[in-house]
């Protein structure tokens, strides 16, 4: 599952609000179009900040569509090319920038620079902070997170900081809670406005998901599709919802339709789960393959946004890499979802202890997943605990019925 680009439960980054088409073909040619019209201007207008940063947005909301990290790196040029201009009317851009590739430190930091702004607008004023509370949120620093949320909330209700509010809720495990925030970024929204609506959904499916109701996550899934057509994202999800519901061939040709699209190696390694689900194993490991070479060629290209994406492959495939992958993401990102995957990883490698300490370090920030406790299942077993592994095993179960972490020992 990949959710451009930042990983905890939800595809967290919130859509472009200029976007209008209700096609996924039609907003990117639309798109495509705008970037050529903003490289332009960057070049004319060389000196302004303004035109460097307008085009790393540019980039940046291409690469959010697309799923291109190349359109990341892009928008790092051309951030970096404002920054030497002005560091400091660069400054929010960049750490917008920076979060979406994962380095919240030096995001965390850009943001001190652009709030010490004289006379700042109460707007930016209000996205910085939000995003400054997204960022601890992450690091697993929930109490200034959420004081940092409230304030950007109650200087502007946007539907960005009414998400990051349900992304507050929803890291404790408060799923309904997340879906009334939800609803109020909805609610927030200044006008019908498809693809937004269309990302709404798919969060509100993923709330589901991680709840064990794939029937309801398809219909959320479903109603996404309904809103903007033909986006990738929502494919993939369905995809993985109707493998579930035992839709193989439904799901290999979404899969395999989005493969082609995208290259992405996530899907590509979810294609060959289905396929060897059904014992095409042949099939399976070719699959395998191509999905090991787009790692690597991802991990090459942005180390910080590949990562989170690649310990999933390793862990699947029992890759010696998994324990490097995870520590450096949790470096970039020490959150509890970091903190349970680095945890699955040491365990992997029969490190009990360290995997518990790490289990530990994620409970203490809030964070309820069923994925905490089915790994504290585990650890438990590999220590013959037996009945700590039946209570955290049941735990998950009350959360997600259908949680699965059948490649841990």
């Amino acid at each position: 599952m990949r959710c451009w680009l930042f990983v905890l439960a939800a595809c967290t980054s919130a859509p472009s609000l200029e976007l209008q088409e209700s096609d996924y073909e039609q907003a990117l040619r639309a798109q495509e179009r705008a970037l050529v019209g903003l490289q332009r201007r960057a070049e004319a207008q060389s000196t302004s900040p303004t035109a460097w940063t307008n085009l790393a947005e540019g980039y940046r909301s291409h690469a959010a569509l697309t799923g291109s990290l190349r359109g990341y790196v892009d928008a790092l040029s051309a951030v970096e090319r404002a920054s030497a201009i002005s560091p400091e009317l660069a400054a929010g851009s960049r750490a917008a920038l920076l979060f979406s590739v994962h380095r919240l430190e030096d995001a965390a930091s850009q943001i001190e620079i652009a709030l010490a702004r004289p006379l700042l607008p109460e707007g930016e004023r209000a996205e910085l902070l939000g995003l400054r509370g997204e960022i601890r949120l992450h690091q697993g620093n929930l109490i200034a997170a959420r004081a940092d949320l409230d304030e950007a909330f109650a200087l502007r209700g946007t539907m960005a900081n009414a998400f990051r509010l349900a992304l507050w809720h929803w890291h404790r495990g408060e799923f309904e809670d997340a879906e009334g925030w939800v609803d109020a970024a909805e609610a927030a929204l200044p006008r019908r406005i498809p693809r937004a609506f269309s990302w709404l959904d798919l969060q509100r499916g993923l709330l589901d998901w991680d709840r064990g109701r794939a029937f309801e996550a398809l219909a959320h899934y479903d109603d996404a599709e309904a809103h903007f057509s033909g986006d990738w994202l929502v494919a993939e999800h369905r995809a993985e919802a109707l493998a579930l519901l035992g839709e193989h061939a439904r799901a290999e040709a979404i899969y395999r339709e989005v493969v082609v699209r995208t290259g992405d190696p996530a899907l590509t390694d979810a294609l060959a789960s289905l396929l060897e689900a059904q014992g095409r194993d042949q099939e399976a490991r070719a699959l395998v393959r191509d999905a090991q070479a787009g790692f690597d060629a991802d991990l090459a290209l942005l180390p910080s946004a590949a990562g989170g994406h690649a310990i999933d492959f390793a862990l699947r495939h029992h890759s010696p890499d998994a324990i490097s992958l995870a520590a450096a993401d949790y470096a970039f990102r020490p959150g509890g979802a970091q903190a349970v995957k680095f945890a699955q990883a040491e365990l992997q490698r029969g490190r009990t202890a360290a995997a518990r300490e790490l289990l530990r370090a994620a409970e203490e920030t809030s964070y309820r997943h069923a994925e905490l406790w089915e790994t504290a299942a585990y650890v438990a077993d590999a220590e013959g605990r037996t009945d700590d592994a039946n209570s955290h095993r049941a735990h998950a179960r009350r959360i997600n019925p259908h949680v699965d972490l059948s490649h841990l020992p």
